[in-house]
C-alpha cells in the first residue's frame, strides 16, 4: 500500500527543516494549494522544488477558483514538464474571471490540449455522497481519486464504492487525518473523521485491498507527522 505524507510548506520558512525525513518515511507527497483559501507557497512549484531536490514522487494540487483558463494549463503543463504523479484539480472558494465551473470540465480542458492528453489527472470523491452520485464522480475522466468521509474505523460500509472505482482502473487514496496532542483544537474544526495516533496503524490495515494507498494527514504538527510516518514504516 503506497504511504503518501499530506505537506503544507510554511509562508515564511516553506520545508526548511522538516522535508528530508519525510521523504525518507513516504512513498509520495500531496501538497494542496492554499488550504482554506490561505495563501501558501504554490502548489505546483514547491512539487517542482522537490521533485528537482529529492528526486520524491509529487502530487500538487490547482484550485479553480483562483485560476483562469490559460493559467490552468500553464500549470498543467509545469506538472507534466517536472514530471508530477498527477495533477488534482479542486474547486476552492469563490470565482475567478473565466471562470471553470467544475473539475470535470477542467479535465476535459486539460486532456483535450496538446501534450497533455498522458498527464495524470486527480479529483477529489467525497463518499459522503448517495452511491449514485459516486458512480457517476468515478466515471468521470480522472485517473485517481482522494477520497474524503470515509469511516476509517468501519471502512466495510463504503466498499462497494470503493471497488467500483477500483473495478474502473481509478485509484483510491482516502485521506486518514491524524489528531494528536498538539493539534487537537485545529482537528476539531475539521468536519472530517480523523483518528488518533494509536488508532493509525490498525486504521491503515483495515484499509488493505479497499484502496491503492492512503494520504496521511496531520494538519498543524509537522512533528506528528513524522511520528505517523514512523509508525507506519515499521508496519
Amino acid at each position: 500500500m503506497k504511504i503518501i505524507a499530506e505537506v503544507t510548506p510554511g509562508r515564511v520558512h516553506g520545508l526548511r527543516g522538516y522535508f528530508p525525513e519525510v521523504v525518507e518515511l513516504a512513498d509520495a507527497v500531496d501538497i494542496p494549494e492554499s488550504p482554506l483559501g490561505v495563501p501558501h507557497p504554490n502548489s505546483v512549484a514547491t512539487a517542482a522544488y522537490l521533485k528537482a531536490k529529492y528526486g520524491c514522487e509529487v502530487i500538487p494540487h490547482v484550485r479553480l477558483a483562483d485560476l483562469n483558463k490559460v493559467s490552468l494549463l500553464s500549470l498543467a503543463y509545469a506538472a507534466k514538464a517536472f514530471g508530477a504523479y498527477g495533477l488534482v484539480i479542486l474547486r476552492g472558494e469563490g470565482r475567478a474571471p473565466d471562470w471553470i465551473g467544475s473539475s470535470e470540465e477542467a479535465a476535459l480542458i486539460i486532456k483535450g490540449t496538446k501534450g497533455l492528453k498522458d498527464l495524470r489527472l486527480g479529483a477529489i470523491l467525497s463518499l459522503r455522497h448517495p452511491p449514485d452520485k459516486i458512480v457517476k464522480r468515478v466515471e468521470g475522466p480522472f485517473n485517481f481519486f482522494l477520497a474524503t468521509r470515509l469511516d476509517l474505523r468501519n471502512p466495510e460500509g463504503q466498499e462497494e464504492s470503493l471497488r467500483h472505482a477500483r473495478s474502473l482502473g481509478k485509484e483510491v487514496y482516502p485521506y486518514v487525518i491524524v489528531a494528536t496532542k498538539d493539534n487537537r483544537e485545529v482537528i476539531s474544526y475539521v468536519k472530517q473523521p480523523f483518528i488518533t495516533e494509536g488508532e493509525l496503524r490498525d486504521a491503515v490495515e483495515r484499509l488493505e485491498g479497499l484502496v491503492d494507498g492512503v494520504v496521511v494527514s496531520v494538519p498543524h504538527d509537522r512533528e506528528g507527522l513524522k511520528r505517523c510516518l514512523r509508525k507506519l514504516a515499521r508496519a
